[in-house]
């Protein structure tokens, strides 16, 4: 695997483009959420899915 693959590639990206520190956390944290995402749009929660199917059943008493 050379340097520009996932996952070192992006970073190196994003920490030679940075102008600062902060500049170089903002631009991965946001990788990261946008990441996040498209992993959650590409795969349903199965546990939101239940959830949404009982909606008319009464809560469970804990």
């Amino acid at each position: 695997m050379n340097s520009r693959t996932w996952p070192g590639g992006f970073e190196e990206k994003i920490y030679t483009s940075a102008t600062s520190q902060s500049d170089y956390l903002r631009k991965i944290s946001l990788k990261m959420l946008s990441m996040e995402s498209r992993s959650q749009n590409a795969m349903p929660n199965p546990l939101q899915s239940n959830n949404a199917s009982r909606s008319n059943e009464p809560p469970h008493p804990a």
